[in-house]
């Protein structure tokens, strides 16, 4: 009998202490002005002139999950391809679904992520990677930065190419959006995470004139590029 009493505390503990769990999906989309990004399509940008997207791609980082000033990890490093993705309207409507599991049952009230590579891995280099991780791409590291090559943002005007590629400690960033999430044992949770890539480009409360300055990945020239991720934080937004 004392045995039998002795089992059915020990079920009682193991099942106390196991949590209720679930997931949560990151739908990253990417628009231009409020409507689906399709790559290589014109678009509206300045009166003299429009442009066409080619690239967007960037490394998400100690993606978290807020609650309070509590910081819930899900992973330390993603990378979101809008390059490899958004080439037709329906998969741009469709995302890119980054899902986390393994999460405790409850609510949360934000999403924290770093645009780029924290200073803590930004030390290494793709060769110290497996294939399978996301920092094993030899074309997102640039010797001459000694740097993750952090985002990479690039298109047509006129018939002219500009880009934007970002790197270096000093324009890694963090950024936390605001937004209640409710975790259920056993589903999945889809948080829409929207990039308006027409926010990214306007510096000082004006587009920023692409053609005049069409290449931008000098880091000794870090104003335009830190201009462009400061953007990041009113270019996201979640649904």
């Amino acid at each position: 009998m004392k045995l039998r009493i002795l089992g059915l505390f020990a079920i009682a503990t193991l099942m106390a202490s196991c949590s209720e769990e679930g997931a949560v999906s990151l739908n990253f989309v990417g628009t231009y002005d409020g409507e689906p990004l399709v790559l290589g399509e014109s678009l509206s940008y300045l009166p003299d002139y429009e442009i066409s997207l080619l690239e967007s791609d960037f490394y998400i980082s100690e993606v978290a999950l807020t609650r309070g000033s509590e910081v819930i990890t899900l992973k330390d490093i993603d990378f979101v391809d809008f390059t490899n993705n958004n080439f037709t309207l329906e998969n741009a409507i469709a995302g890119i679904n980054l899902t986390y599991d393994e999460i405790e049952a409850g609510t949360y009230d934000g999403i924290r992520f770093g645009i780029g590579v924290p200073p803590s891995q930004n030390t290494t280099r793709p060769a110290d990677y497996p294939s399978s991780s996301p920092l094993s791409k030899p074309g997102y590291y640039w010797l001459a930065w000694e740097s993750f090559i952090f985002s990479k943002f690039a298109g047509q005007a006129d018939g002219n190419g500009f880009f934007f590629h970002t790197g270096t400690d000093e324009l890694f960033r963090t950024f936390t959006i605001s937004k209640d999430i409710v975790i259920t044992e056993d589903n999945t949770s889809t948080v829409k995470i929207i990039l308006d890539h027409k926010d990214l480009m306007v510096f000082d409360g004006s587009l920023y004139d692409v053609k005049a300055v069409p290449a931008n990945h000098d880091p000794l020239e870090l104003g335009p590029l830190e201009n462009f991720v400061n953007n990041y934080s009113s270019a996201f937004s979640a649904q």
